[in-house]
């Protein structure tokens, strides 16, 4: 149902079911208030009523940081570029390392589609 990709590396099938896109919003909260919590200027999130409504497209707490960044290792980074990775470490945006946070597996999202 998910995998590596866009939107805080998630591309999921066209048919999100209201409990993915609860426990999407659950996992999108928590991202938001970690990325707060670290000084990063993340939007208070929408309702969950507003997100049902919209979906995944409706709301992505990633844009705060301008989406998902990543270097290779020796790679020297400029003191922005820095600033902008600092917050992945404990705000992970892969929702293999998301999800988890919030105590949901991949085997939980796979039972979410039947």
């Amino acid at each position: 149902m998910w995998s590596e990709g866009d939107r805080c590396g998630l591309i999921v099938s066209p048919d999100e079911s209201e409990q993915f896109l609860t426990v999407m919003y659950e996992a999108y909260t928590w991202l938001t208030e970690c990325l707060q919590d670290h000084g990063v200027a993340a939007p208070d999130p929408p309702s969950l009523e507003s997100f049902l409504e919209g979906g995944l497209d409706s709301w992505d707490p990633c844009d705060a940081i301008g989406g998902e960044l990543s270097v290779s290792e020796g790679v020297p980074l400029s003191p922005a570029i820095a600033q902008r990775l600092a917050p992945q470490a404990d705000c992970p945006l892969q929702p293999s390392l998301l999800l988890p946070k919030i105590g949901i597996t991949p085997s939980d999202l796979a039972e979410l589609s039947k």
